[in-house]
C-alpha cells in the first residue's frame, strides 16, 4: 500500500466508525471457532493465526501516538524535531516542525561602581600650628584618601556556573564566576589607575550582578622616611614623593548589563533531534 499523509484524527475517526466494531465481532467469531476445533487441530492452528493477527491490529492502533523524552540543551545552542506522520513507511516530508534553544546566557558584560579597600592616597606638606611649648609654626606630612573605601568603575565578564538547580543557574538568578579591569576615575593618587577584580556574582534576571571578591591594584604608599599622617618634615626637605606598591584587597560591586556575549562562546557544537519514532504496524 502506498504513503498516505492522512490526519490521526481522521484515522481514528475511521476506525471507530468502520473497523472496530467488526474487529470485535470477528475477534469473538475466531474464539469460537478455536473452541469448536476439537478434532482438526490444522484448522484451529490456522484460526490461532488469525486471532493473532487481529489481536496485533487492535494492539497496534492503542499504541500510544506519543513520544516522551528528555532532550539536554547546551547553553547558546538549539535543537529540533522534525514530527512525521507515516504509515507502513516513514513519509520524508515533515509535517511539524519544533525548535528548542537554550534561555541561559553563558557569558554577558556588565558595568558599574566598584567599592574598594585600597585607598586613593595622596601627599602634600602643609604648615602646621606650633606643638604645645613652642611658638614656630610646623611643616608636616599630610596624607589624604585614608577612608575605609574607595569607588572604582568596572567591567566585568561573567561566566554563568553550570549548576542545576533554578536558584542556582535560572532566569530569576544564580552564580557567575565574574572578572575584568577596573579603573580609577579622577582621585587624587598618582599611582597607576589601572586594576582587576575577580570574584563570584550572584545575578538578578541576568540584569543586576552583586559581585564580591579581590581587587589587584596600585596604592600610594608612605614615602621613605615617613610612617604615619602628621610627621614632621625637616626644613629643606623635598616634596615626599610616595611609594607605588601593589595590593590586593577585598571589594564589592553592583553592576548592571551590558551586554550579552552568548555569540562568543559558541563552541559549533549542537544539541541534536532524535531519530522520528514510527510504530512498526503487522503484516496483513
Amino acid at each position: 500500500m502506498p504513503n498516505h499523509a492522512v490526519p490521526l484524527r481522521k484515522a481514528q475517526d475511521f476506525w471507530t466508525g468502520k473497523i472496530s466494531i467488526p474487529l470485535a465481532v470477528a475477534r469473538t467469531a475466531i474464539g469460537k471457532a478455536i473452541n469448536s476445533c476439537s478434532i482438526a487441530p490444522q484448522t484451529a492452528s490456522a484460526a490461532q493465526a488469525l486471532q493473532e493477527q487481529a489481536t496485533a491490529l487492535d494492539k497496534w492502533y492503542n499504541t500510544p501516538h506519543e513520544w516522551t523524552g528528555m532532550v539536554s540543551v547546551i547553553p547558546d545552542s538549539s535543537c529540533s524535531f522534525s514530527i512525521t506522520e507515516s504509515f507502513l513507511t516513514a513519509d520524508t516530508t515533515p509535517n511539524v516542525t519544533v525548535s528548542f534553544t537554550a534561555g541561559q546566557p553563558r557569558m554577558t558584560v556588565s558595568v558599574g561602581p566598584l567599592f574598594s579597600e585600597i585607598q586613593d592616597r595622596s601627599y602634600s606638606v602643609v604648615t602646621a600650628p606650633p606643638a604645645n611649648g613652642t611658638s614656630t609654626n610646623q611643616t608636616v606630612l599630610q596624607v589624604g584618601g585614608l577612608s575605609r573605601l574607595s569607588t572604582y568603575l568596572t567591567g566585568l565578564l561573567n561566566f554563568s556556573l553550570p549548576f542545576q538547580r533554578d536558584w542556582l543557574n535560572g532566569e530569576r538568578g544564580g552564580f557567575a564566576l565574574s572578572t575584568g579591569p577596573v579603573v580609577r576615575v579622577g582621585g587624587q593618587s598618582s599611582t597607576s589607575a589601572f586594576g582587576w577584580f575577580v570574584g563570584p556574582s550572584y545575578y538578578l534576571y541576568h540584569l543586576v550582578y552583586l559581585s564580591g571578591g579581590i581587587h589587584v591594584g596600585q596604592f600610594a604608599g608612605m614615602p621613605a622616611g615617613f610612617k604615619m599622617p602628621g610627621q614632621m618634615v625637616p626644613s629643606g626637605f623635598p616634596t615626599p614623593t610616595p611609594l607605588a606598591r601593589t595590593t590586593v584587597r577585598l571589594s564589592f560591586a553592583i553592576t548592571l548589563k551590558a551586554k550579552d556575549l552568548t555569540a562568543l562562546g559558541k563552541t559549533g557544537g549542537k544539541a541534536t533531534a532524535p531519530a522520528v519514532q514510527t510504530t512498526p504496524k503487522p503484516s496483513k
